[in-house]
């Protein structure tokens, strides 16, 4: 039961960036006692020690703030790393990066004290909660190289022009809806060596 619970907070929190800002510290005090303690299942995914499934409108209802102070404070978060969101149709999973640091194991006893276990936890937290951002990091910068080369000068492009088969060509204008024929158009453009004037 979620009430019989507890979390572990170092004295160092007080040196957070983000200790001040009453919004995102509300918020970010809300999720760290409200994700997983431990892996579950939810609908037949895995939701893991430090992530839960939510959505602004319900952390909204939760904490009482509005949802552009849920959105803000969510975004300054991210962007510091402290947490990382992946978004869905209905909702989003949230991973608290450093989860480790405060929840981890700090038995004296064991085989590592609790500065190792939130050192460790911290690096292993921030490299799951990294996975979705470098996946749309990923995305941005694929379509930002596609949108390069779509607008690069045709000096440029004429370096390293290759001419279209019949079947791309068809396929490019099938993609578009246009009512090209593949053929003609290669054997026209390949009759002027695929110049348009000068270019």
């Amino acid at each position: 039961m979620l009430e019989n619970g507890y979390i572990k907070i170092y004295r160092s929190i007080l040196t957070w960036e983000w200790y001040n800002d009453s919004n995102t510290s509300r918020l970010f005090w809300h999720l760290l006692l409200t994700v997983n303690y431990e892996d579950k299942k939810w609908q037949g995914k895995t939701i893991l020690r430090g992530q839960r499934i939510t959505s602004v409108s319900k952390l909204v209802a939760e904490t009482g703030l509005s949802t552009k102070n849920i959105r803000t404070s969510l975004d300054k978060l991210k962007k510091t790393g402290e947490v990382a969101i992946e978004t869905a149709n209905r909702y989003s999973l949230i991973t608290i990066a450093n989860y480790d640091k405060y929840q981890g194991s700090d038995s004296l006893g064991g085989k590592q004290t609790g500065e190792q276990s939130a050192n460790e936890g911290q690096t292993n937290g921030k490299q799951v909660a990294n996975k979705g951002q470098l996946r749309k990091k990923d995305k941005k910068d694929k379509k930002a190289e596609e949108i390069k080369e779509a607008s690069e000068p045709p000096q440029a492009a004429q370096s390293k022009f290759v001419p279209p088969t019949d079947d791309e060509v068809q396929a490019y204008c099938e993609s578009r809806g246009n009512n090209v024929d593949a053929e003609q158009f290669v054997a026209f453009y390949a009759s002027k060596g695929w110049k348009v004037g000068n270019q």
